[in-house]
């Protein structure tokens, strides 16, 4: 059996080979669905005796990652500057090829019996991996450039989030063993990374990094949003999130300075995913909620601007400023779309709603006078509306509670906004 696994992986691995020493440009990888189902089919068979899958993985990975440092010392390695990029770009295809075998290979981790020794291989296959990561922050374009980056380097990037992925189910997941001693061993004596929660913070800060540097890239940004999102979803995961700097820092620096890829005219479901995410971290705690102004306190600007625009007769004419404005509204309607989704619970909604309403929630009546024959705004904009009252409903209606003045409260602001909708 192990014969069989080592031929599929060498074969696969020329075959990007030649096809990249033709023309660098290609992507072998290109179908990407296509490649997760022959790894779904591939990989338990490769933790058969693992022992030799494993050393034959690292067989292949070191000489590349040998290779890469010696062209390193060659030249410049960022992405389009030097001779040596065509070289470079047939041995990182080669690389995510690898990065994708290792991804599936540890994520089929609970389709065969787990033992010291096969944690130990994990870790040992893993360490490589993240140590990949230095490569990429050497070779990552400038902000806003990534679009122009060689297509090998984008499938590297694409080949991490998956294999972060794989790691999560099988190491962090709350499917997954609490404690993983031996993986953890062999990660601290290659790459200093001894527990979940440093792990995670790679994880994190390379899914961060993803959302500046390739943030016109729509497959990178959609999937780096995703691992955060899953990574999120469960509970001792999210708790360990909410510990992070790096996670700590964006609760409170969310907007489109800090993350280019809100102002791309191509991520607007990318947004409410987004916000829905960062909103389950910060109220996932039941006093969570106590720090929510804080939060939205980036939001404020945005809304402010809109409202002087709003506010001005003259916002119903034609012209940059009112093109501006249109674009700052759709962004900020998906961005509190996704906030009213993460509201987990009736003191979460109303802290979401009190905030909402009567200091922003008038304004996007106006906003409606003005572009009600527009669907790009009117959508975002009803959405958000059948969001917060189905919400409201599901929480009324599954909690029982004696604060029924709270209840009352919220019940009308949401009626007042319905009814100025319906007079539109």
């Amino acid at each position: 059996m192990p014969e069989v696994t080592q031929t599929y992986i060498l074969s696969k691995l020329r075959s990007a080979q030649q096809l990249l020493s033709a023309d660098p440009n290609e992507d072998p990888m290109e179908n990407e669905d296509q490649l997760v189902d022959q790894l779904d089919s591939a990989s338990p068979l490769c933790r058969y005796q693992y022992d030799r899958t494993a050393e034959f993985l690292l067989n292949l990975f070191d000489p590349l990652v040998a290779k890469l440092q010696a062209l390193a010392t060659q030249g410049p390695v960022a992405a389009g500057g030097g001779s040596n990029q065509a070289e470079i770009q047939v041995v990182e295809g080669e690389l995510a090829w690898l990065v994708y075998i290792i991804g599936a290979v540890v994520g089929a981790r609970g389709t065969s019996r787990t033992s010291e020794e096969h944690e130990q291989l994990d870790g040992d296959l893993c360490a490589r991996v993240f140590q990949t990561i230095q490569w990429v922050e050497m070779r990552q374009p400038v902000q806003g450039a990534a679009v122009s980056a060689s297509p090998t380097l984008q499938r590297l990037e694409l080949s991490l989030l998956y294999f972060f992925q794989y790691f999560r189910k099988a190491y962090i997941g709350e499917q997954a063993n609490v404690s993983s001693p031996s993986l953890y061993q062999r990660l601290t004596e290659r790459v200093g990374v001894s527990d979940n929660m440093m792990v995670m913070n790679v994880i994190v800060n390379k899914t961060m990094s993803n959302l500046k540097v390739w943030s016109r890239h729509e497959e990178i940004v959609d999937k780096s949003l995703l691992l955060f999102h899953e990574l999120a979803s469960g509970y001792s995961s999210s708790k360990t999130l909410s510990k992070l700097e790096v996670v700590t820092y964006t609760l409170g620096n969310h907007g489109p300075q800090q993350l280019p890829f809100l102002n791309e005219s191509g991520n607007p479901r990318h947004r409410t995913t987004f916000y829905t995410t960062l909103t389950r971290i910060l109220l996932m705690d039941d006093q969570g909620h106590m720090d929510f102004d804080v939060f939205m306190a980036p939001f404020t600007p945005v809304l402010q601007h809109l409202q002087a625009f709003l506010s001005n007769p003259a916002s119903a004419n034609p012209g940059p400023a009112r093109e501006e404005a249109r674009g700052l509204l759709m962004g900020v309607l998906r961005d509190l779309r996704g906030v009213c989704v993460g509201t987990p619970n009736r003191r979460a909604y109303v802290a979401f709603f009190d905030w909402l309403y009567p200091d922003y929630l008038p304004m996007f009546v106006r906003a409606a006078e003005i572009w009600w024959n527009d669907a790009a705004v009117t959508t975002p904009l009803l959405k958000v509306i059948y969001i917060s009252i189905y919400i409201y409903i599901s929480i009324h209606t599954h909690t029982h509670t004696t604060h029924t003045h709270t209840h009352t409260h919220t019940y009308v602001c949401v009626c007042v906004c319905v009814c100025a909708w319906v007079q539109i």
